[in-house]
């Protein structure tokens, strides 16, 4: 899990780059073409529902996988990676305050109290660029917006994962293979409506063709392999701890490589994002501590 989460912390400086030359939706297209033609065959392996379940379980939730990488990209063209990092990281808020709605999971007093200081971090963090003028760590009001939308989808698209896997039994393989070429399908027709539009040479670029592979292998494929073995094999405790690394290593990416800068409103907002998290999680000081063995 450690190893996803740092690959997953390359995702912004990854995704930014390429859209100052990519348009959002052919970047998508490219990312999930690729990824679905190495997951095919494990989707082949696996039990293949019946299209009947296809069109009513599994492609409307893979649609809200599809809605989160299509804000993301329009939010991450518009605002920093330091702001999207951190909203990202109130997914745990979300799908806690998502999860009492939906199928009505009860929230202690601890965890309310951690959603409410972790979503006034996201809201100090959000409109800290409508308070202030010129380029923040911050960003953009109206992309920090669309990353809250991101977050929004992928938040309904992990409960919604959960139902099926648990309720309709069926395999996360499957899930993930079908969410991938479902994505694929859906900026496939976006980019065939506005192909004309771009230079396609542009993509063949050496230095594009990389990080257009480290984004569809290393960052869809891998990672998802990475994060089905760690299910299995590690603890509670570390799954939320690595909440708290993810985005602290997208911040110290973004500074190195984009040349991003840190703010007060931001440390703010962020310091009360991880304390949203700290009360959420559960976790206690005896969890923290290190095991030998």
């Amino acid at each position: 899990m450690l190893a996803a989460a740092l690959l997953w912390s390359t995702a912004g400086v990854t995704t930014k780059v390429l859209l100052r030359v990519i348009p959002p939706y052919m970047l998508a297209y490219i990312r999930f073409a690729i990824a679905g033609i190495i997951m095919l065959p494990l989707l082949m392996r696996s039990r293949i529902p019946n299209i009947r379940h296809l069109a009513l379980h599994i492609i409307p939730v893979s649609l809200l996988g599809s809605g989160n990488i299509l804000f993301f990209y329009l939010g991450i063209e518009r605002t920093t990676v330091h702001a999207a990092s951190m909203i990202y990281t109130a997914q745990t808020l979300i799908v806690a305050v998502l999860a009492y709605i939906l199928i009505r999971e009860r929230i202690s007093r601890r965890k309310l109290i951690g959603v409410l200081t972790g979503f006034a971090g996201v809201a100090v963090i959000t409109l800290i660029p409508a308070l202030q003028k010129g380029a923040s760590v911050s960003g953009d009001l109206t992309g920090n917006i669309c990353i809250i939308a991101a977050t929004v989808c992928w938040s309904l698209y992990t409960i919604g994962s959960r139902q099926l896997l648990t309720k309709y039994d069926y395999s996360a393989r499957t899930l993930t293979a079908v969410s991938i070429l479902t994505s694929a399908a859906v900026f496939g027709i976006a980019t065939a409506i506005r192909a004309d539009h771009f230079p396609w040479v542009t993509v063949l670029r050496p230095a594009n063709a990389v990080l257009l592979l480290h984004l569809a292998v290393m960052l869809t494929v891998v990672t998802y392999l990475l994060y089905q073995w760690a299910i299995k094999h590690s603890s509670a405790v570390t799954a939320s701890l690595v909440q708290y690394l993810q985005p602290v290593a997208s911040i110290a990416l973004a500074i190195v490589f984009l040349g991003e800068r840190l703010s007060w409103g931001f440390v703010l907002g962020s310091l009360l994002v991880f304390a949203g998290l700290y009360l959420t999680s559960g976790l206690t000081p005896a969890d923290l501590r290190l095991r030998r063995g």
